[in-house]
């Protein structure tokens, strides 16, 4: 069933480069939603594909994310405990992709899926275990979509990663909920 939906996800995008069962060496991780990786003698910023985190530094959508909700170190807060969590998704230090390597977003990344070496889909674990939530705007198979908000809603009900009691009020605001 998971097979059948990335092939979905796949479909939606419109690119069908398929990176594959190749590992790729993680180089860093940049934020909550975005990696480095390797690839030849390139390095390639990945973003996770349809999910957004919050942002761990001061930067643009930081400061957009701050004006909209009225806060600050609550995010930056935030954002650093979903750049943390990805870290410890990718700690064995490679993961298998899957998309197109050349379609560049906005911010000059590659939307991507992203696994590790025994096969868990990171992105779905960065909102599973409550550390992203799911791009409304973000063309995917609706089943997916589907899986998806179903995760997320689980995790807000259950007070994981960013919806925990101490951080809760913060996420939600950021989250617009």
């Amino acid at each position: 069933m998971k097979k059948a939906l990335v092939v979905l996800f796949l479909w939606a995008l419109g690119n069908f480069c398929h990176a594959g069962n190749t590992p790729y060496p993680v180089k860093s991780v940049e934020d909550g939603d975005t990696l480095i990786i390797i690839s030849g003698s390139e390095e390639i910023r990945v973003q996770l594909a349809g999910i957004d985190a919050p942002e761990d530094v001061p930067n643009p959508k930081h400061q957009r994310d701050k004006e909209r909700t009225g806060l600050d170190q609550e995010l930056l807060q935030l954002g650093q405990q979903a750049t943390s969590h990805l870290a410890q998704l990718v700690a064995k230090g490679q993961v298998r992709l899957e998309g197109g390597l050349q379609k560049k977003d906005r911010y000059g990344r590659v939307p991507m899926m992203a696994f590790t070496m025994d096969g868990r889909s990171i992105n779905e674990a960065m909102i599973g275990d409550g550390y992203a939530v799911v791009l409304g705007s973000y063309p995917m198979a609706d089943e997916l979509q589907k899986q998806w908000l179903q995760l997320e809603q689980t995790a807000v009900a259950d007070g994981k990663g960013i919806w925990h009691e101490t951080s809760r009020q913060a996420a939600l605001a950021w989250a617009g909920k």
